[in-house]
C-alpha cells in the first residue's frame, strides 16, 4: 500500500486506499491544495489495486513528476516526486523504507524517498498497528507518531474506506508516556480486547477493534514476548516457601495399609432416655388393657352362674 506525502505544508500523509483522489484549489476536492499555481481542479490520483496513476483535469494546469511535465497521464512509483503549481507531494511505500524517519524537511524527504538505510541517531516509529483482519492482509499495518487520526475521510493519516467506520473515528496519541487511543464520538464504537472504551492508554499485545476491523498494538521496544526466567530455588527458599499445611498434608501416615475398623454410630443420652420413656409407657397400656379384659370375663361369668 502506497502512500502520498506532503513536503511542503503542514497536511498528514495520506494512504491511498480510495479508487480516485481529486486534487484541486476548490473545497469540494478530495484534497485542497491552497498553494499559487493550483487551479480549482487540477489532477486526479486513481487506483487500480498496486497500479497508481496520475491524470491532469485541467489543461492549463501544470503537473510535473520528477521534474518532466505530464501532458496527460503518468503511472506513479515509489520515489516519484509530484509538483502541482507550487505544491509538492511525494509517492512512497513504508514497506521498503525501514525505520520511520522525520519527513518534515523537504531536503529530507527527497533524499529519503529512495534510502533504505536508517541515519545515524534517528529510531523507528515506537508503536505500530498489526491488521487482524483479511481484508487488509496486503497490508503490513501501520506506524503510530505524534498524533494520528483513523477513519474513512480522506483527511485522516489512517484513511480506511470502509463504510463502518465513522469519518474520524478514533485518535491515536503517542508520547514519551506512551500510545493512548480516543474514540471521537463514533457510531459503531471503538474496542479494547473487547470493552467498548472512550480514551484508554494501550499496551503491547492489545487488540484494537473498530466494529469488524481488528489490530494487534505493538510497542517497537517490545516486538516479541520475553518471559522472565526466575534463577532456581536452593533447597533452604524452598522449605521456607512451603507452608506447614502443605509439609503436613504430604508426610505419609503412620498406619498406611491398615484398614481402620467401621465406627458405629453412638445414642446419645437424649435418645437413650426417649427410648426408655416409650418402653414404659408401651409396658402402662399392656397392663391396663389386660386388666379390662379380665373384668370384662369376671363379669360375664358372674352374670351366667346367677
Amino acid at each position: 500500500m502506497l502512500q502520498l506525502r506532503f513536503t511542503n505544508s503542514a497536511k498528514p500523509a495520506m494512504w491511498l486506499v480510495a479508487p480516485k483522489y481529486t486534487f484541486g484549489s476548490k473545497h469540494d476536492c478530495d484534497c485542497v491544495l491552497a498553494q499559487p499555481g493550483v487551479v480549482e481542479h487540477h489532477a486526479d490520483i486513481i487506483v487500480e489495486g498496486e497500479a497508481v496513476s496520475l491524470v491532469r483535469i485541467d489543461g492549463s494546469a501544470i503537473i510535473q513528476v520528477n521534474g518532466h511535465t505530464v501532458a496527460a497521464s503518468q503511472v506513479l512509483k515509489p520515489g516519484d516526486l509530484i509538483s502541482m503549481g507550487e505544491a509538492e507531494l511525494a509517492i512512497a511505500d513504508p514497506k521498503q523504507e525501514g525505520p520511520k524517519r522525520d519527513f518534515s524537511d523537504k531536503t529530507n524527504l527527497r533524499s529519503a524517498l529512495n534510502l533504505k538505510s536508517v541515519p545515524e541517531g534517528e529510531a523507528e516509529a515506537p508503536w505500530h498497528l498489526r491488521p487482524l483482519n483479511t481484508t487488509l492482509a496486503k497490508s503490513d499495518g501501520f506506524d503510530l507518531h505524534g498524533t494520528m487520526l483513523l477513519g474513512r475521510s480522506k483527511e485522516c493519516d489512517i484513511c480506511i474506506p470502509a463504510s463502518h467506520l465513522s469519518r474520524k473515528h478514533a485518535k491515536f496519541i503517542v508520547t514519551d508516556a506512551g500510545l493512548t487511543v480516543e474514540d471521537l464520538g463514533s457510531s459503531n464504537g471503538t474496542f479494547i480486547n473487547g470493552a467498548r472504551i472512550e480514551r484508554i492508554s494501550l499496551h503491547h499485545g492489545d487488540e484494537v477493534s473498530f466494529d469488524t476491523l481488528r489490530f494487534r498494538v505493538e510497542a517497537a521496544s517490545n516486538v516479541e514476548d520475553v518471559t522472565t526466567l526466575r534463577a532456581a530455588l536452593d533447597e533452604t527458599q524452598i522449605r521456607q516457601a512451603v507452608t506447614p499445611k502443605q509439609i503436613e498434608r504430604q508426610k505419609p501416615s503412620s498406619g498406611a495399609g491398615r484398614k481402620s475398623p467401621p465406627v458405629r454410630p453412638r445414642l446419645s443420652s437424649a435418645s437413650t432416655g426417649r427410648s426408655n420413656d416409650d418402653s414404659s409407657a408401651d409396658t402402662i397400656k399392656l397392663l391396663l388393657g389386660a386388666g379390662i379384659v379380665i373384668g370384662v370375663v369376671a363379669w360375664l361369668a358372674w352374670f351366667l352362674l346367677t
